[in-house]
């Protein structure tokens, strides 16, 4: 499934000097604060080492157009629907000779 919305990079502290779970995420100003993005809902099957048995994994990527400044510990906001995503890994993917590309996040959501 692919969704087309509008998002927005959140920055700031994600855990306190015990490690414990802290919200004070503020949003990125400029370009970061409302941008067009497409959620994409993909599935994959894994193999449980443990048992053998064969699981149907559900996980988000979301693909955008900007070139954001991304550092470790930023959430993405879907502001259609409220929910965080945690950032991991993030790629570019060249589009065309013209210089057109766009930048792949893969997520996990983190509220709801």
């Amino acid at each position: 499934m692919i969704a087309t919305t509008r998002g927005q990079l959140l920055r700031g502290q994600t855990t306190d000097a015990l490690g414990d779970e802290v919200d004070t995420l503020e949003p990125v100003p400029g370009v970061a604060s409302d941008f067009a993005v497409s959620l994409i809902e993909n599935r994959s099957s894994v193999q449980d080492p443990e048992t053998g048995t064969w699981r149907s994994v559900t996980y988000m990527q979301a693909q955008i157009k900007r070139r954001l400044d991304i550092q470790d510990g930023d959430r993405l906001k879907d502001l259609r629907t409220g929910i965080v995503y945690a950032i991991g890994d993030k790629s570019t993917v060249p589009r065309s000779l013209g210089g057109f590309s766009s930048t792949t996040l893969e997520l996990r959501q983190t509220s709801a």
